[in-house]
């Protein structure tokens, strides 16, 4: 049969055992979570978070539709699209180039 713990007596008692089972969970919620993290499947799920976030967020900036009006990614947008047709169209010495060799 179980033994029945004497009823407590004072606040102090209470706060005492408050303190001391408290302190035990607490060390023990502490070190699963610590566990958790640094072991390798917690830092490949923090990479893959961290990766996700990123994507996600360029995303939003780059391609997300927020309407035709003037909003707080449209300068970034305008950059995006700058850079994209830098990179897809030849410059002038490429074209001069590619004139001078007869493949254009």
């Amino acid at each position: 049969m179980l033994a029945k713990t004497p009823p407590l007596k004072t606040a102090t008692d209470q706060q005492k055992l408050y303190e001391r089972y408290n302190r035990r969970a607490t060390k023990k919620i502490n070190q699963i979570q610590y566990n958790r993290i640094h072991s390798p499947r917690g830092r490949l799920y923090s990479a893959f978070c961290i990766a996700l976030s990123t994507v996600a967020g360029g995303y939003v900036v780059f391609y997300s539709d927020f309407g035709e009006g003037e909003h707080c990614f449209t300068s970034a947008r305008a950059w995006y699209a700058r850079k994209q047709d830098e990179f897809w169209t030849l410059s002038e010495k490429e074209k001069q180039d590619l004139k001078d060799q007869g493949k254009l």
